[in-house]
């Protein structure tokens, strides 16, 4: 990606970064990882897992560590975190994994629905074929039942499927979080967005706010290729859309996603394998409780 937008004119526009800028961009890019955490640590409340916040941060961190470095694009952390958790609270997995998962859903919310706002107003056509799907799936929705399926081997699966459905499934308890919740991504989207505007801001690019409300959704959905944290797809996506909607360039527009990048990848690299070492100490210290 630095190569296709002038390797030279990438790395000088990056160099003349206002470090001030970027170093502010750094803590505002974490502050979704802050309020990610406190949403799992909500939901798990909600399924019987008491956790003190420091303890969930260093699982959020490893999560951000493990999506970083697994080729599943931006979910690889996720199923990992949840058997940490599983092991170290002495909880199944599929439970654990659906908590995270409920919580993961409201956090990106906002990023979703902003992605197919956009995807509508750019490209009208591109909602026939989802609707046409979600047609389909309503009028063939009793032929969409699995089988009955009684062999030994599948049982434990199926066990573990049910366990799954039945921890994402909101009670009335946790139907009362859902505010707090949604305020919370919100919040954890607004974060994002302010992040990658600092970030173009200390390159000397003033990009409108309303913008990257667009840009931001659409991009994130390159997170999810099947590249190590959606590396390279991200970039690509961004800059591309830099360019579409921004009077800059492509060659301009590419050092705002790669500095954006190197500002939350590598920090998330390092805060991450720093909170998977502590986790064996972690597990030490609730035994000893």
């Amino acid at each position: 990606v630095v190569v296709s937008g002038d390797l030279t004119g990438v790395m000088a526009r990056i160099s003349s970064a206002d470090s001030s800028l970027v170093l502010l961009a750094l803590l505002v890019a974490n502050v979704p990882v802050l309020l990610q955490s406190a949403m799992w640590r909500k939901m798990l409340h909600h399924g019987g897992i008491e956790m003190d916040y420091r303890r969930v941060l260093r699982y959020s961190f490893a999560g951000v560590f493990f999506n970083n470095i697994t080729p599943a694009g931006y979910v690889g952390g996720q199923p990992v975190v949840a058997h940490l958790i599983s092991r170290g609270e002495g909880r199944r997995y599929e439970e654990v994994l659906g908590y995270i998962v409920s919580a993961d859903v409201f956090n990106f919310l906002p990023v979703f629905i902003l992605a197919g706002i956009s995807l509508m107003v750019l490209y009208p056509l591109s909602v026939i074929p989802v609707l046409v799907l979600l047609i389909a799936v309503y009028l063939y929705r009793d032929r969409l039942s699995l089988p009955s399926i009684t062999t030994e081997r599948f049982e434990g699966v199926m066990i573990r499927l049910r366990g799954f459905a039945n921890a994402v499934k909101l009670d009335e308890e946790s139907r009362k979080s859902v505010p707090f919740l949604m305020a919370l991504s919100v919040l954890s989207f607004t974060a994002e967005i302010s992040s990658v505007y600092l970030v173009a801001f200390s390159l000397g690019f003033e990009v409108p706010f309303h913008l990257l409300v667009v840009i931001i959704p659409l991009s994130r959905i390159a997170n999810y290729a099947p590249t190590p944290g959606g590396s390279g797809a991200f970039e690509f996506t961004f800059a591309s859309l830099f360019a579409v909607f921004t009077p800059l360039v492509y060659t301009e527009g590419v050092a705002v996603p790669v500095l954006y990048r190197a500002v939350t990848y590598y920090f998330g690299l390092g805060a991450g394998f720093l909170s998977v070492n502590m986790l064996p100490t972690d597990y030490r210290n609730k035994e000893e409780e």
